[in-house]
């Protein structure tokens, strides 16, 4: 007689019950598995979100800049002055941001048209990110972007009277246009800006909003603190001569101007021991001349001012074309022309103005900060920058008589005229750009300086900061 299984069946059991609880643990641990996937995957999400909307903060803040870039209480300051806004807090369905702005350094409110360090916190879901950032102002008057180097550029108006008239390049306005060939007129872009086009051809652009450049008050106040300043401070004592009729740029002498001498006309253009500039090489090119000359004119037999490298202040410029020229000595540093004061008389500009380096127009500037009319005329060879934006109702630059301007204007009515059988051209230089290191900026541009601060430890789930 058999003996019952029992044994073996309680060993099938074992096995089984056995079976079932590594199955159970292991969908345990597969399931355990997929919970900490997920809540990795949501934690790494609001990481990235925080990060984004930090991201958005700071273009935020620089387009909001950038609508009003002279307003100094525009910006969302971390320490603000009395006036100005502080820090900017957003709240969003699914997370917030906080933006702010210092300066450069960090250690105080930004000054606008300066560089600017921006910081913004993005959060998400409780994580919360924050970031800094560097940017620089991009210059009004030679931005990095070729379609905002102006050739001309007028608040409120532009006129291109005369069938010789022309500007080449890009022309922009906030106000009005009018010219005898319409926007033919223009080589280049015409840009309305804020207003309605008033004329139309295939070069005619519009944008919806106005743009914004600093007066000459702001850039003086900006750069030196006052008008006062630099009518006490100018290089007018600086102004030089040659000593030799050979016109050798290493030969020269103080002409014997003062600070205080801030009239140049016909009759204080004289100097002692002035003599006539007799070296060949600065004959009109047509004649051989290949030094400081252009096709028609040059220094020779003229005599001959020489501007070296600094800032000069005047408050009456009134130059006729004949004898007389004026030399700038850009290749050695920049050389600024500041004409204010409350004079009553318009300015003129007629005298031939040659560069130690032509092909860097943009170190050349004259700032016209008088609510009068400068013009520029006589056939003058004219490279440089004229900027003579001006709150005044009769601020105006006007260049005509057949005149060729190798740069730009910058100003609150601009004319180009002329008569029958000439030619006045406005025409930003090829191959450069007329701005400088300092200028004011209308758009700030981020370059460098990114980071990420304020994090404790890895800043991201996979343990990484960058």
């Amino acid at each position: 007689m058999e003996r019952p299984h029992h044994r073996n069946r309680a060993g099938a059991l074992i096995s089984t019950l056995i079976f079932a609880a590594i199955s159970v643990t292991m969908v345990g641990a597969v399931g355990m598995i997929m919970v900490s996937h997920a809540s990795r995957t949501r934690t790494e999400a609001h990481y990235v979100s925080a990060l984004y909307l930090a991201e958005q903060a700071l273009h935020h803040e620089l387009k909001w800049i950038e609508g009003d870039p002279f307003n100094p209480n525009r910006a969302h300051q971390k320490t603000p002055l009395p006036g100005q806004p502080g820090p900017l807090v957003v709240n969003l369905p699914y997370g917030s941001f906080e933006v702010a702005v210092t300066n450069l350094e960090g250690d105080g409110p930004w000054v606008a048209g300066h560089p600017i360090r921006l910081e913004a916190t993005g959060t998400s879901r409780g994580v919360s990110r924050t970031i800094e950032a560097k940017a620089y102002p991009d210059s009004v008057i030679g931005p990095v972007l070729a379609v905002d180097q102006f050739t001309l550029f007028a608040r409120r108006s532009v006129a291109i009277s005369g069938s010789g008239s022309k500007a080449v390049g890009i022309v922009g306005t906030n106000g009005t246009y009018s010219a005898t060939k319409g926007s033919a007129a223009v080589a280049g872009t015409l840009l309305f800006c804020g207003v309605n086009p008033s004329v139309s051809g295939s070069n005619v652009y519009k944008e919806t909003s106005h743009r914004s450049f600093p007066t000459v008050d702001d850039i003086v106040k900006d750069k030196f603190g006052s008008w006062a300043w630099i009518k006490a401070n100018n290089n007018n004592d600086q102004i030089k001569r040659f000593k030799a009729s050979n016109g050798v740029l290493s030969n020269t002498v103080l002409a014997g101007f003062k600070k205080t001498s801030t009239t140049m006309t016909n009759m204080t253009f004289h100097v002692s021991g002035e003599l006539y500039n007799m070296n060949p090489l600065d004959k009109p090119m047509s004649q051989g001349g290949t030094r400081y000359c252009t096709q028609n004119q040059g220094l020779y037999n003229k005599l001959v001012l020489v501007f070296p490298p600094g800032d000069y202040y005047f408050e009456n410029w009134g130059l006729t074309y004949d004898y007389k020229a004026i030399l700038v000595d850009n290749a050695n540093g920049p050389v600024r022309i500041w004409i204010g004061g409350n004079s009553s008389s318009n300015d003129s500009w007629q005298s031939p103005t040659f560069l130690t380096n032509p092909s860097d127009p943009g170190s050349f500037r004259v700032y016209y900060g008088k609510n009068k009319t400068l013009t520029v005329s006589g056939t003058a060879a004219m490279p440089g920058l004229f900027y003579g934006v001006h709150n005044g109702s009769s601020s105006a630059i006007v260049a005509t008589g057949g005149t060729v301007i190798t740069g730009a204007i910058f100003g609150e009515r601009i004319t180009i005229s002329s008569s029958s059988g000439q030619a006045t051209t406005v025409g930003y230089p090829a191959n450069a750009n007329l701005g400088l290191s300092g200028d004011p900026g209308c758009r700030m541009v981020m370059r460098g300086g990114w980071r990420e601060i304020g994090s404790v430890g890895s800043a991201f789930a996979d343990g990484t900061s960058y």
